[in-house]
């Protein structure tokens, strides 16, 4: 196996081992999903879960791997609500479902302008998503 494919299975290995750490938490679960995916797939990342009308989605956690962008992240999140949730750019969404449910989904992005995500990463956001869909439905 080369050293993408180690890369991936470790980040798989290391975001599963803090799932498992949170899992029946609810809300440490939503807050260490969005970390761990910001850190392992993009700058940012923001969890939106369906509501109980399901005709919205809720903004649950956010996670910038620059702490002090984290505030500025959740306004321009809330904003999704309403606007195109101007400052986000070229972001990545992963689906958060778990077998006929669909929980809600995470957007990704980074930071440098139209920065094109890898397969290697593409595959990640979506492998970690299937396992944070879990985590989350069972929390």
């Amino acid at each position: 196996m080369g050293k993408t494919g180690e890369t991936y299975w470790r980040n798989v290995a290391e975001a599963s081992r803090a799932f498992a750490e949170v899992a029946l938490d609810y809300d440490r679960a939503v807050e260490v999903v969005a970390r761990e995916l910001a850190d392992r797939v993009g700058a940012y990342c923001i969890v939106r879960l369906r509501s109980d009308d399901e005709k919205t989605m809720d903004v649950v956690s956010c996670a910038h791997t620059d702490a002090s962008r984290v505030n500025a992240l959740l306004e321009i999140a809330e904003a999704l609500q309403t606007d195109d949730a101007p400052g986000l750019e070229g972001f990545l969404v992963a689906p958060l479902v778990c077998g006929d449910s669909d929980l809600g989904e995470l957007l990704l992005g980074r930071e440098s302008n139209g920065a094109n995500y890898a397969d290697q990463e593409v595959l990640l956001a979506r492998e970690l998503a299937q396992r944070a869909a879990i985590l989350i439905r069972d929390a």
